[in-house]
């Protein structure tokens, strides 16, 4: 008899396997089926035809709920019944990341179990969304649309400690939170009325920030300020800078294009923990070598055009987490 292999080594041999092929190999037998399911519903990404299938899914056999770690709900548009959403993410125990891109009905969940750790909501939040953040302290990591904070105290998201939100968002979330990652986001066509605000606020997490995601012009305001970047961001590692119309439009630069990038790269030169710098902008090869030549600690240059051009090694990957999800 041809001996079995250990059910470890066949996780590893399903995890690498597409979902498409998973799902086949759950019709091999009951042993393959078990290990199957388990990856096929790790992490799960639906549209909203997917989403009905889902939960019914899940209300058929509960026993689903528990392999569910990671839900991605992608749909723009949601028809099911609340009250079935709401059962069936009662059978959720082990969910610890929800990503939602597009308004839902079955906000707040008043029967979830799970403990999340990673949330993002895009669409503008209500009181419902509100409602569910309260019932949810242990979130660390959030993104956020537009939460329309106009105060909060900090039993709203209290271990938060990576955010990306609004300018307006920002700051109310970060002070009295250990907050060390910091990334501003934009509202969609809000380009020419973007605000640029003081980073003070940024001194009043409870732990120094050490990764941050802004836009150039917001970082020429606070270099100029006083105090200054040394201040401000004292132990920042990672910076990762987008472009605005501070620099002109994708295909012109700006008249003051070039004293634009000196100012950048001497704001950057007196932040002295910096360690990677990322500049996501549209232009390519030539104003790269420029700002390549002025700043020894340029590291990456994130194109945003066919045109751009990488100029050196790139950083991993996880360091580019909106780069492509804000626009310019």
């Amino acid at each position: 008899m041809i001996p079995l292999l250990p059910k470890s080594c066949l996780r590893k041999i399903v995890s690498i396997l597409s979902p498409s092929t998973q799902a086949t190999t759950a019709l091999v037998s009951r042993r393959f089926a078990s290990i199957s399911r388990r990856e096929l519903y790790r992490e799960v990404e639906l549209d909203e035809h997917q989403t009905r299938l889902f939960f019914a899914s899940l209300l058929s056999n509960r026993n689903l709920g528990y392999l569910v770690h990671k839900l991605t709900l992608t749909g723009t548009t949601y028809s099911c019944r609340k009250e079935l959403a709401e059962e069936a993410f009662s059978t959720l125990f082990n969910l610890w990341s929800l990503s939602i891109f597009h308004p839902v009905n079955f906000l707040p969940l008043p029967h979830f179990p799970g403990h999340l750790r990673d949330f993002l909501y895009a669409p503008t939040a209500d009181d419902q969304v509100m409602q569910f953040l309260l019932s949810q302290p242990s979130i660390e990591s959030a993104l956020f649309g537009d939460l329309g904070l106009v105060a909060c105290d900090s039993t709203l998201l209290p271990r938060l400690r990576d955010v990306s939100a609004p300018p307006e968002d920002l700051l109310n979330l970060v002070p009295s939170r250990p907050v060390e990652q910091v990334g501003f986001l934009y509202h969609r066509g809000d380009e020419a009325r973007r605000p640029i605000i003081s980073l003070e606020f940024l001194k009043s997490s409870m732990v120094p920030i050490v990764v941050l995601e802004l836009q150039i012009s917001q970082l020429l305001a606070a270099s100029n300020a006083t105090p200054g970047l040394p201040d401000l961001l004292p132990e920042v590692k990672l910076l990762i800078v987008y472009q605005d119309k501070t620099w002109g439009t994708a295909c012109i630069p700006a008249e003051n294009f070039g004293e634009c990038v000196n100012e950048l790269i001497v704001g950057i030169n007196t932040m002295p923990t910096i360690r990677h710098l990322v500049i996501a902008s549209t232009y390519g090869g030539v104003q790269a070598a420029l700002i390549r030549r002025t700043a020894d600690s340029m590291l990456y240059w994130a194109g945003l055009s066919d045109h751009a051009t990488h100029i050196s090694e790139p950083l991993d990957a996880s360091c580019l987490r909106h780069i492509h999800s804000v626009e310019y």
